[in-house]
């Protein structure tokens, strides 16, 4: 099994002192659920499963430490299966478009390579994705997720969303 270990880290004067509303958390962690499934369908396909499971909390700001897992069916499919931060990546690099986005749409996206495609936003702003990240951004499910994992910043003294790896 392939795993990678890291944290959502929601900050602001509302979470400082390490509390946050379950009902604002709980669809986001959900949702995030949601995302790493649906990355692992784009990078994996069905060569291996994911499993994403919550480790710890931690005071000061509201971290959540997630351990994100793919598990290969080697017996079952043939084609190697790409690692859990492979898909993570991918998921990560989603959130951060969404909240790039700031709720407007992707104008245009434009396939510069096998490897990238530009997305345009209020006719200047350009982002490169991957394919699987393109992919993702189409998907109305995993928009729909995406935007239940920013929807915490909407709320007063959350002000901002990271993430970061661990080791191990």
């Amino acid at each position: 099994m392939s795993k990678v270990s890291f944290a959502l880290q929601y900050e602001g004067a509302a979470v400082e002192k390490g509390l946050m509303s379950v009902r604002e958390l709980a669809p986001a962690l959900l949702a995030f659920g949601d995302l790493c499934d649906q990355a692992n369908r784009e990078v994996n396909g069905d060569r291996a499963k994911i499993d994403v499971k919550i480790k710890t909390f931690a005071r000061g700001s509201f971290i959540v430490e997630l351990i994100v897992g793919v598990t290969v069916f080697s017996c079952i499919v043939s084609g190697v299966a790409k690692p859990a931060s492979q898909v993570l990546d991918v998921v990560k690099k989603a959130i951060e478009v969404t909240k790039a986005l700031k709720g407007e749409k992707i104008e245009r996206a434009t396939k510069i390579s096998d490897e990238v495609t530009q997305l345009t936003i209020n006719h200047n702003h350009v982002i490169d994705v991957s394919p699987a990240v393109y992919e993702l951004m189409k998907n109305p499910p995993a928009q729909r997720d995406m935007m239940q994992i920013v929807s915490p910043l909407k709320s007063e003294g959350i002000d901002r969303l990271r993430s970061r790896r661990f080791p191990g």
